[in-house]
Order: C-alpha cells, then structure tokens, then sequence
C-alpha cells in the first residue's frame, strides 16, 4: 500500500495545528508501514491531528458546502476541508450532506439544534477545546451558535 498525505498548517499566536489527511493508495508491492516525522522548528507549541481516507463513506456530495460562515480552505479528490467561523452570540443553520471529521481550533461554548422547530427537536451545549474530534454522520437543518465568549472555530474534513 502506498500512502500520499496532504498537511493543513494552521498558525495561531501562541501554537501551529497540522491537519494531516492521508490518502491510501493502492500498490501491491509495498509492505513498509507509514510513517509521518513532523519536526517543530519553532517555539510554538505544536498540535498534529491525522486521519486516514481508507475508503469513501456510503453517502458523498458532488457539490462543495456553501453556507454563512464556513470557508473551503482544501479540495482534493477525496477530501474537502472547511473551516467554520462563529464570533460570540453568532448562529448558522446549516446541513452536512456527507460524512466528515470535526476538529476543534479554538474552542467555545455550542448550542446545537437539531431538527427545526420545538417540540420536534433536539438541543444541548457542548463546551469545546482545542483539539475535540469527532467522526460525524450526514445531517439537515442543524443549528449551532455560539453562546461561549470565545470565537469557535473548527475543520470540518468532508471524507469523499
């Protein structure tokens, strides 16, 4: 098996996250494992996340999310990488129509609602830190907003 990896760098003022997707390949011939060596040449600390596309999950979306307060910083053939945005007291409602990895970049407290209208849905809070992850399925009309009074941000990796 070969594998090709894309690294996301990410520098904040006090620490660097890499987002390091790996891509496997095919090839027969090969039985060395995989190795990443990541060197922090800075005096930033150094956060490393790495994940594995070993196959495209049942439910993909031919077309890239478009929504408020999301930004597409990655496209490639088998991942699409989104960072979400949210200032204190900021809301989005927005629907995931594929499988996808969450990662927390700067954390906050979240409010999520789940299924529109009350008494049809779901909500609960979630405090958040740098680094939380989360293998997360297909969802619609989701609604998250920002009660914390930190900016929350996140990738959103879109397996495909």
């Amino acid at each position: 098996m070969v594998h090709t990896s894309e690294c996301f760098l990410y520098v904040y003022d006090s620490y660097s996250i890499i987002l390091m997707i790996s891509f496997l390949l095919i090839n027969l011939r090969s039985d060395k494992p995989l190795v990443h060596k990541i060197t922090n040449k800075s005096e930033k600390e150094l956060y490393c996340i790495d994940a594995e596309v070993l196959k495209s999950p049942p439910v993909t979306s031919p077309l890239p999310l478009i929504a408020e307060h999301h930004t597409m910083i990655k496209e490639r053939d088998r991942c699409r990488v989104y960072k979400l945005s949210l200032e204190p007291g900021q809301t989005v409602t927005v629907s995931y129509p594929f499988f996808y990895l969450s990662i927390v970049l700067k954390g906050s407290k979240i409010k999520t609602t789940i299924g529109g209208t009350l008494p049809h849905s779901i909500t609960y809070e979630n405090s958040t830190v740098l680094g939380n992850e989360a293998w997360c399925t297909p969802t619609l009309d989701v609604t998250i907003t920002n009660v914390g009074s930190n900016t929350f941000e996140q990738f959103i990796a879109e397996w495909r």
